[in-house]
């Protein structure tokens, strides 16, 4: 997939970017909320790996379960809850929102590094409750994310998921100074890519199989970034840009 070379300019593929930039404002209490998610079991070891992962930004080549464990719990944690989950204590607020964001790095990153093995089987999540953190975090975490689909495009078997999360990304931070011709150009690659999947549904679909959902958690994340989108189009100025965005709505909307 070739993406505009101006968006590869501005926003130049990294797999460690965001992972870079949020260990930076993560401190002790933070990994300790992390470390106690499996109700404390195996906590001592999960630090140990978590204070690696702040340090060095890698992930510990003897990780173990505990690690993982504690990384998964807290990627479903919910930032904006005023109640707890079963596992406590939960961080809130922005804090939350950087606490959920660090696992979800650390969890792209490990997935993304070949000699770790590690497969995230809800990838697709990791990376939605990702968007939904970066928009609450500001430009600095979308710009990082931006850098991390533009490097994950490049080996991505979800496309369609990418090019979404990415054009999200780039329509907050429009003062990044891209214009609305280049912004059209990725709105185009996430049509292609909608047209695609489509067609793989289709022919996958002969012997009338349930077509699978495109996002796992479309109907809770994905509604308020098709709102956010269809906010965003509103205050775009050229007429095919405004119109590809809002077909991009559309097809978040599509199937609720």
């Amino acid at each position: 997939m070739a993406l505009p070379s101006s968006l590869l300019r501005r926003f130049p593929p990294s797999p460690t970017a965001l992972l870079d930039l949020v260990r930076k404002h993560v401190d002790e209490l933070m990994l300790l909320n992390i470390a106690n998610a499996d109700y404390g079991i195996g906590a001592n070891e999960a630090l140990k790996g978590l204070r690696h992962i702040r340090q060095t930004g890698l992930i510990p080549a003897d990780a173990g379960f505990a690690l993982f464990e504690v990384l998964h719990l807290t990627r479903w944690s919910d930032p904006e809850r005023s109640e707890p989950p079963p596992f406590v204590p939960e961080p809130t607020g922005r804090r939350g929102h950087i606490t959920r964001m660090f696992v979800c790095a650390a969890l792209l990153y490990a997935a993304a590094e070949p000699t770790l093995q590690i497969e995230d089987i809800a990838a697709e999540d990791t990376l939605t409750l990702c968007l939904v953190s970066a928009g609450v975090l500001g430009d600095d975490f979308n710009e990082a994310l931006a850098c991390f689909l533009n490097w994950r495009l490049q080996y991505s078997e979800e496309p369609l998921l990418v090019t979404l999360t990415l054009l999200t990304c780039i329509i907050r931070v429009r003062s990044y100074n891209l214009s609305e011709t280049e912004l059209r150009g990725l709105t185009e690659l996430v049509l292609e890519e909608e047209n695609r999947f489509s067609k793989g549904c289709q022919e996958w679909n002969t012997e009338g199989y349930p077509v699978p959902l495109p996002f796992s958690l479309e109907r809770e994340v994905w509604r308020s970034v098709a709102l956010e989108l269809k906010e965003r189009a509103a205050t775009l100025y050229d007429p095919a840009t405004r119109e590809n965005v809002e077909l991009c709505v559309l097809l978040l909307e599509r199937g609720w």
